[in-house]
């Protein structure tokens, strides 16, 4: 199947889903789309033991949501857009094959969301920024999405990001636990490739069930509470301080 906003390889057993909508990266209603079919073709594909999640050629892993053709949208199809990217961060999140994120350059907003789903981030060396700027501009990051940072580096990590929008260096981003090893921008893809070709090797029945295990209670809301969270998170977004 062919694709406009990522591409999507198979490299020895390890498929390559590389987002490829823009020279930021953004995230689209059609890069969410696609993304989810492409997964679906890896997780039924009995030859791919693991995954790896790049932002293929761009200096940018991901920017994040792309504003500017979400901000026409009314609270009914941003709400679409909102639990589509819900589902999507959910089932990376949860994906029973192992995924390792090569974060090749700038990770902001969504962008890092994308890159916390994954078992292992490995981040390129530069002078790249990693950060959540939703607060910066009147926003919250998704109510799961927050529940899923305080699960991979604790709450206190997970506030002060979320509270202050502070920007990390790569190494920075290191030492918060955002990312699990740092190493040259030409060497992010191949290394990313080697530890998903290590966790591939693990049998997947036991290390889904785990992953499965740990993640509960972070997207898995009640019907009720995840619909509070959507209309509040909307209603932010639709602020007059935001817009």
């Amino acid at each position: 199947m062919s694709f406009d906003q990522i591409r999507l390889e198979k490299n020895d057993g390890v498929a390559v889903l590389g987002l490829a909508s823009g020279k930021l990266n953004a995230i689209t209603s059609g890069l969410l789309t696609e993304t989810q079919t492409a997964l679906e073709e890896i997780q039924e594909d009995d030859s791919v033991t693991s995954m790896v999640l790049t932002g293929h050629d761009s200096r940018f892993f991901s920017f994040g949501l792309d504003v500017a053709s979400l901000l026409p949208l009314d609270r009914m199809a941003m709400g679409e857009v909102l639990t589509d990217l819900n589902q999507l961060l959910a089932r990376l999140f949860l994906f029973p094959k192992p995924l390792v994120a090569a974060v090749n350059g700038h990770a902001m907003a969504g962008g890092v969301l994308l890159a916390m789903t994954a078992d292992h981030r490995v981040g390129a060396e530069g002078k790249f920024s990693i950060g959540l700027s939703e607060v910066k501009l009147g926003l919250a990051a998704p109510a799961g999405a927050l529940r899923m940072i305080a699960r991979r580096i604790g709450f206190p990590g997970a506030q002060l990001l979320a509270a202050t929008g502070v920007n990390y260096t790569p190494r920075e981003a290191l030492e918060q636990g955002l990312l699990n090893e740092v190493v040259p921008v030409e060497s992010v893809l191949n290394r990313a490739l080697e530890h998903a070709r290590e966790l591939g090797k693990l049998p997947l029945e036991g290390f889904a069930l785990n992953k499965q295990v740990l993640g509960e209670g972070v997207f898995d809301t009640d019907a009720r509470i995840l619909e509070k969270e959507n209309e509040a998170w909307l209603d932010a977004w639709f602020h007059p301080h935001a817009q």
